[in-house]
Formats: structure tokens, C-alpha cells, sequence
């Protein structure tokens, strides 16, 4: 995750590596719908040019946790 220049920006989705956007999203929309959390295996995210692969797990917050 990034910082987007300019104003603060708290939102996940503006954030993201360009190539994670997609999975990302899809993974996300899953969590919300089940109880159990989302993992994407292998992403490959570049920085600096340099790749690594990486996992990512998406849990659920119920409203009782926030």
C-alpha cells in the first residue's frame, strides 16, 4: 500500500499497487460475504523495480470489533 499524493485518502482500493486492484477486489467482496477469512497466494507486487511474490489474508471485522 501507498499513500495517494494530495489530499488524505483513507480508502484501501486508491492505495493499492497497480496489478492488485482486481484480486484484490474480488477477494474482498468474498470476505464480506463469508466468515471465514480470503488469502491470495502468490501476487506479485513490483517496487522499485524489483518482484515479489506475496500472500494477502482478508478478514472480516464484525461491528462488535471496531
Amino acid at each position: 500500500l501507498e499513500p495517494v499524493a494530495g489530499k488524505a485518502n483513507w480508502n484501501i482500493f486508491a492505495m493499492l499497487k497497480e496489478g492488485l486492484r482486481g484480486e484484490f477486489g474480488r477477494a474482498f467482496k468474498k470476505a464480506l460475504k463469508q466468515k471465514a477469512p480470503v488469502v491470495i497466494h502468490n501476487i506479485h507486487v513490483n517496487f522499485k523495480h524489483l518482484s515479489a511474490p506475496i500472500n494477502i489474508t482478508i478478514h472480516k471485522l464484525n461491528k462488535d470489533l471496531l
